[in-house]
């Protein structure tokens, strides 16, 4: 499911741009993986795509920040959940039908998730960091992106097991201020606590 129209980026431009630059980044690492069995090189690509927009690879360091917001809420931690993130996150997540502004109301909504789950556990994780820049869609700079499966028990015995795709920008001060995350919101919500009051 995709974010609310309300949420997605301000003009189609831009959204055609950064659909561009992910096809481009995908196509580069199906490339790599069939590529000689050599060592993997440090130094970082740049992909230039047909929008002029121009990206680098970065290395895997980069995704440890999401590394550790999946396991901070695979833990239970909702504080080290919400450490990597600066004070006026905004998240685009189907999950409330609109995105999410600020830390306090991600600390709300996940609270309320959190009470109603015995536990959660990511599989098949899949990272990639770039550095987008020129005319990239949302924002330029560093962007975290992951692909995994989420394996959730839920406290009234039920389990759920959906597809989430992750997306970070990093600021300037290293934390995360936009996030959007896509999921399979049927699965998901098939098991979905009380609404927020």
């Amino acid at each position: 499911m995709w974010p609310a129209p309300s949420s997605l980026p301000s003009t189609f431009k831009q959204h055609i741009v950064m659909k561009k630059t992910l096809i481009a980044l995908a196509a580069l690492c199906l490339f790599a993986c069939n590529s000689s069995t050599e060592p993997a090189k440090t130094e970082m690509s740049t992909i230039p795509d047909s929008a002029g927009v121009k990206s680098k690879i970065l290395p895997d360091t980069e995704n440890q920040s999401t590394r550790d917001i999946i396991k901070a809420y695979e833990d239970g931690n909702l504080e080290a959940f919400l450490a990597p993130m600066a004070d006026s996150v905004k998240i685009y997540y189907p999950g409330p039908g609109d995105s999410l502004v600020g830390k306090d109301a991600l600390k709300q909504f996940f609270k309320l998730r959190q009470d109603s789950v015995v536990s959660a556990k990511m599989e098949a994780p899949v990272f990639l960091a770039v550095d987008a820049q020129d005319n990239i869609a949302v924002a330029p700079g560093k962007w975290l992106m992951s692909w995994y499966l989420w394996n959730i028990k839920y406290k009234n015995g039920k389990t759920a097991l959906f597809n989430i795709q992750a997306t970070h920008h990093i600021n300037a001060a290293g934390k995360v201020d936009i996030g959007i995350w896509y999921y399979d919101v049927a699965r998901a919500q098939g098991n979905a606590p009380k609404a927020m009051k």
